[in-house]
């Protein structure tokens, strides 16, 4: 279940944005124009309003536990607080994964996948019966967190789409994160006896205050510019 909470921020914004760009990229590509700047700006975009979900999820695990799902799920906040983070990784790392498939590298992103998953196996395999069910969620999370690593450096190597740039774009969203998980877990350890809907609620708003202030002192109007940008990709997303 802390798996499933973990990557509902993915699929709310990640997918959507990545089915929506995914066509505008190939075209671009296909024309022969530069897709670099583009892309990082849907990447600084994508990571700005997906990744404080996981990271106050994480930083909030034990309450929002309580207060979703009951006392006796509690022994999932463990997985969460640490999942949580894992699908906050995953933003860049599928949003990259996307670009490649976008621009005709499907293979190059499939082989990357297919030699990453040796790994993780072995290394949730041995965490699962050598510890518990948090050493099963670090093993995913430092295996997230190298292959987006490995699919940045690919990105910035094969595809034009310059390491720094892309550090750049996720910049203010690290510094963000840093500081919505520090205020929100503070929050949350501070009212650990107080009413769970209660604690959650106030450690939830500590957090995301955090975040606004931090990622506007990193990269002012940014926030502003990213919802213009956002309104224009949902007016651009077919309608079912």
């Amino acid at each position: 279940m802390a798996f499933r909470v973990g990557e509902l921020p993915y699929w709310a914004v990640t997918e959507s944005v990545a089915k929506v760009t995914f066509p505008g990229f190939a075209r671009m590509s296909h024309r022969g124009e530069s897709v670099a700047g583009s892309f990082l700006s849907v990447l600084g975009l994508v990571t700005l309003v997906a990744c404080p979900m996981g990271v106050l999820l994480s930083a909030t695990a034990e309450p929002f536990t309580r207060t979703v799902f009951g006392e006796e799920w509690l022994p999932m906040a463990g997985a969460l607080a640490i999942l949580g983070l894992w699908g906050t990784v995953n933003h860049v790392e599928a949003s990259v994964g996307w670009l490649m498939n976008s621009l005709g590298r499907a293979g190059l992103n499939a082989a990357i996948s297919a030699i990453a998953v040796g790994p993780l196996v072995v290394g949730v395999i041995l965490a699962a019966m050598l510890g518990s069910i948090e050493t099963v969620a670090w093993v995913m999370l430092a295996h997230a967190v190298a292959s987006m690593v490995v699919r940045m450096v690919v990105a910035d190597r094969t595809l034009s789409i310059p390491l720094g740039g892309q550090w750049r774009a996720i910049r203010p969203v690290v510094g963000g994160s840093i500081a919505a998980w520090f205020a929100a877990r503070a929050v949350a350890d501070a009212l650990a006896s107080t009413a769970a809907p209660i604690a959650l609620v106030v450690s939830v708003a500590a957090g995301a205050a955090a975040y606004a202030a931090t990622v506007s002192v990193v990269d002012p109007g940014v926030i502003p510019r990213s919802a213009s940008q956002l309104r224009r990709i949902l007016r651009a997303a077919p309608s079912r």
